[in-house]
Order: structure tokens, then C-alpha cells, then sequence
């Protein structure tokens, strides 16, 4: 049996068959956030600190930097 490295030919076969197409990637415009806690997020732009909500808002305006 063919064999790349350690997977197997059938392996090979059944990773192609199981591959549904290529991923999308769309670009997105807003702001990277460092998780603080369970509902707390600090934007890395200004650091500010909200809640998970207020920053999901947070991430589509403009904020002054550090």
C-alpha cells in the first residue's frame, strides 16, 4: 500500500473526500480585544474597557489611541 510518510493512500483518499471546499475569508474592519474576564474585553487600540456587548459596538467606531 502507497503510504506519504504515516498516512495512508486510503487516508489521503478519505481527507479529499470528506473536503467540503475551500474556506472564505472576508476582510473585516474593527478592533482586536484582550479577553479580561467572563463579560469583560479591553480594546488594545485605546484601552478601554467594556463588556462583551459594549465592545462588539465598540469595534465599528473610532477611538482615540493609547
Amino acid at each position: 500500500m502507497l503510504s506519504y510518510g504515516s498516512v495512508t493512500r486510503a487516508e489521503v483518499n478519505l481527507l479529499k473526500d470528506n473536503h467540503i471546499g475551500p474556506a472564505v475569508h472576508a476582510d473585516r474592519i474593527g478592533k482586536v480585544f484582550y479577553v479580561l474576564g467572563k463579560d469583560i474585553r479591553q480594546c488594545l487600540i485605546c484601552d478601554g474597557v467594556f463588556t462583551a456587548q459594549a465592545a462588539a459596538e465598540h469595534a465599528g467606531t473610532a477611538c482615540l489611541g493609547r
